[in-house]
């Protein structure tokens, strides 16, 4: 156990290593990983503070990275609650592990367009929430879609899902690793799959970023695994 002596430097020492392995992860992969460093301490605490701990029991991370959003919710999260945090990159997952050894956390390495195999493997049916760090502005459309379907057929009739988009995005062209991705708006694509889509903007994040609290998730016929 860390003394609150030695809590302070030890935590800035993890973040410090957190960082070092975002950058060099996304150096390896740009696309894959979307953004150069972490989710800041302001949007980290907003996604979080949209989460009703009260009623969720099974939340579900996707892009949990190195955990910057991942310790904002295990410091509200409930004794009897479980977080499933999922991420393509073995190493992320390795390293929550490390970081994080928490009984309510479980990281898995599993793809997002895949997500009710992988949750299912762990014989979990539905979340109540799905908080969602995933760069949607690189993906290509049918990569988009896969992962809402899978998404929506993932939670429960009244969960909510969680997602943030830079603004930057919105409004300008980004190019990342050779290929060029336009203005995309991410509300627009949520809205078909979620009847209320409620906005809340976190400035003080670099680059300034948009949460989508998503709920009333529009469930279709779940296709077998």
């Amino acid at each position: 156990m860390i003394t609150s002596q030695h809590a302070g430097p030890a935590r800035a020492q993890n973040q410090i290593l957190s960082y070092a392995l975002f950058l060099r992860e996304y150096v390896r992969n740009p696309r894959a990983t979307a953004s150069v460093c972490p989710s800041s301490p302001a949007l980290s605490r907003r996604m979080a503070e949209s989460i009703d701990f009260r009623r969720a029991r099974t939340i579900v991370e996707l892009g949990a990275g190195t955990g910057a959003v991942t310790r904002a919710i295990l410091e509200r999260l409930p004794r009897t609650a479980l977080l499933f945090a999922v991420d393509n990159n073995q190493s992320f997952v390795d390293h929550l592990a490390e970081r994080f050894p928490d009984r309510r956390l479980v990281p898995i390495c599993g793809q997002a367009e895949r997500l009710a195999e992988t949750l299912g493997s762990k014989g979990v049916e539905r979340a109540d929430v799905i908080v969602s760090s995933l760069g949607f502005t690189t993906m290509l459309p049918e990569e988009r879609g896969a992962i809402l379907n899978n998404i929506v057929a993932c939670l429960q009739p009244d969960g909510i899902l969680i997602q943030y988009q830079y603004h930057v995005s919105r409004w300008q062209w980004l190019t990342v690793a050779g290929r060029t991705h336009w203005p995309f708006e991410a509300e627009e694509l949520l809205r078909t799959c979620f009847r209320s889509v409620v906005t809340k903007d976190v400035i003080l994040n670099i680059p300034p970023a948009r949460v989508f609290v998503c709920s009333k998730p529009v469930h279709r016929k779940r296709e077998s695994r």
